[in-house]
Parts: C-alpha cells; sequence; structure tokens
C-alpha cells in the first residue's frame, strides 16, 4: 500500500511539475497567455474544415447549407437578435441594449467559404455590439460547393444598396477569414463599378488568394493548427466558379488597393494566411493607402474572436476604431 500511495505521489508530482513546465514556457519563452495555447490545442482537434473533399463530403455540405440557419441558443447574451430576407437570403441583425451610435457594421462570417457561421462568431458579435452600441447585419450568404461567388456577390450587393441608403453612407464592411477575403473584393468590385463605398473597411485573418500560391505558404502551414493548404485550394476553386481563381473577386490580394475606404486588418503570425496579409499591407504602403496594421505574435488564425486576453485585447481595439473611424 505504501509503495502504490509513493507511485501515486510520484505521479502528481510529475504532472504538477509538467504543468508548471508548460505554463512557463507559454508565458516567458512564446511569451503569450496560457489561455491562447490552450484554444490552440483545442482547434487542433476541431476539425473545422474536412480531411477529405470527395462528392460525400459535396453531398453532405449542399444538404447542411440548405436547411435554414438558426443562431445557436445561447450566443446572444445581451444583445437583441432579429432577422429579415432580401431575395430569400436570410440577415440576422444584432442590436445593441442601448444603442448610441447610428452607424451600421455589415459583418461578413467566415468558415471557407463552406460553413455557416460558428457559436465563437455569435460570441464575439454579440460582444462588439455592447461595447460599440452599433448594430450588426450578419447574412447567411451563398456557399461553395452548391454556389460560387458570384450569387453571394450579388445578394450582399442588394444588401449593402438597402442599408447604404437607410445610414446614408455611414456603413462599415467587417469580415474574418473568408469574409474578410469577401469583404475586399467586394468592396474593390464597388470601386470599380463607381458605386458608393463603405466608411471603412476590418478584415480579421483574411483569406485573400484563393491560389495559395505565396512561396511563404508552406512555412506558416506547419504553423497553423486550424487551416490546410491542400483543401483550402479545393475550395476555393468551387468558390471561384467560372472564374478564374486569381480574379480579384475570388483572390482581392490581386485586385488594386487605390481608392479604398481606411482598411484595418488583424493577424496573428500562426496562420497560413499571414504571407499574403503581409502583402497586401506592403502594396497598401506602397500607394499610400490609408490603413492600421496589426500582427499579433504566437497568434493562430481568427484569434480576436476566440475568449483569451489577446482576442480580446484585440476585440477592444476593434470597437475602438469602429467609433473613431
Amino acid at each position: 500500500m505504501k509503495s502504490f500511495t509513493k507511485l501515486n505521489v510520484l505521479g502528481l508530482s510529475v504532472s504538477l511539475a509538467g504543468a508548471i513546465i508548460f505554463a512557463l514556457h507559454t508565458k516567458h519563452i512564446q511569451q503569450r497567455s496560457l489561455g491562447s495555447r490552450l484554444a490552440e490545442m483545442m482547434v487542433k482537434t476541431a476539425n473545422i474544415l474536412p480531411e477529405k473533399i470527395d462528392q460525400k463530403f459535396i453531398r453532405k455540405q449542399i444538404k447542411s447549407n440548405r436547411r435554414e440557419y438558426h443562431i445557436p441558443n445561447g450566443m446572444i447574451i445581451d444583445s437583441r437578435s432579429e432577422f429579415f430576407y432580401i431575395r430569400g437570403m436570410k440577415i440576422f441583425k444584432i442590436i445593441p441594449d442601448e444603442k448610441i451610435s447610428d452607424r451600421r457594421v455589415l459583418y461578413l462570417h467566415g468558415g471557407g467559404y463552406i460553413n455557416q457561421p460558428q457559436p465563437f462568431h455569435w460570441w464575439f458579435l454579440d460582444r462588439l455590439v455592447q461595447e460599440t452600441g452599433m448594430v450588426f447585419l450578419v447574412p447567411i450568404y451563398p456557399k461553395a460547393p452548391e454556389f460560387s461567388h458570384e450569387e453571394a456577390y450579388a445578394l450582399i450587393e442588394a444588401l449593402y444598396e438597402q442599408q447604404f441608403d437607410n445610414t446614408e453612407g455611414d456603413l462599415v464592411i467587417m469580415g474574418d477569414s473568408a469574409g474578410g477575403g469577401l469583404s475586399l473584393g467586394f468592396t474593390q468590385m464597388l470601386r470599380n463599378e463607381a458605386k458608393p463605398l463603405p466608411k471603412a473597411l476590418i478584415l480579421i485573418s483574411p483569406w485573400l488568394d484563393a491560389t495559395l500560391s505565396h512561396p511563404a505558404i508552406p512555412e506558416y502551414q506547419r504553423k497553423d493548427p486550424m487551416l490546410g493548404r491542400k483543401n483550402l485550394s479545393k475550395i476555393g476553386s468551387m468558390w471561384a466558379g467560372n472564374a478564374a481563381p486569381d480574379d480579384y473577386k475570388v483572390s482581392p490580394v490581386y485586385g488594386s488597393v487605390n481608392g479604398l475606404p481606411c482598411i484595418s486588418i488583424f493577424v496573428g503570425t500562426r496562420e497560413i494566411c499571414l504571407p499574403d496579409v503581409r502583402e497586401l499591407q506592403s502594396r497598401l504602403e506602397d500607394s499610400k493607402a490609408p490603413y492600421n496594421y496589426c500582427e499579433y505574435p504566437m497568434m493562430n488564425h481568427n484569434f480576436p474572436l476566440s475568449p483569451i486576453k489577446e482576442g480580446m485585447r484585440a476585440r477592444s481595439r476593434i470597437a475602438e476604431i469602429l467609433k473613431r473611424t
């Protein structure tokens, strides 16, 4: 019995020592919060994108996306949510308890152009709506593999025109991941067609190139716990539809940055999107275009949407940008 107890004590001591080393390494070597590292470990097992994109997956995804989308219970805590439709597209309206601004935010959610919003989207939006006192509009736009960017652009444009008239031009477009790429490409289209532009753009970990051809991407692929180049390329081809994968509406990194409203970018250094985001930042700098660039060391894809210390700091900065723009 004494030997068994000693083994238990030894095991607990080893586990405790391991936990302490893990925490110290996270804080002092990686210089990030323990929560961010634990979140990264969880993301690795979440399988947000499929391991294999085949006909079985395509049939399953089309069936899933055809079902009417509802906000998961309990994800909108302090805000009110309503919804309406434009040409069959469902749009959620997230409303603060105390409206302190007439500005509205058109939020294009991420999900690799194939997934509907996840619970973390709604947690993030609920907090941001309360912090800014602004109304957020979240369209459930058409997704691949059944649809391409063409159907999504047409419906988002119809929503944008309606809301632009209602807000007298005081409208911000914001998006994360695939929604970040969609936000930039859509705004480039508005500029190219000489249509009224939003007040500002806010991009969170934007997916800017469906071809994923940047030579530095393999290096960041090894660091990214969420996204894989092979599957993203297949999804990008579906999203492109009849267009070339390097068309700016599909891959806005290839579009011109001239004449756009101020762009604020949030990105981490442990994500596959970083090389193209840095390319965008370089082009904005060369063009002397207005922008804010916020790169966070050791952070993963879409970290501002996570309830971790670094994510909450980024969210606070996003709220500040929205209020002062």
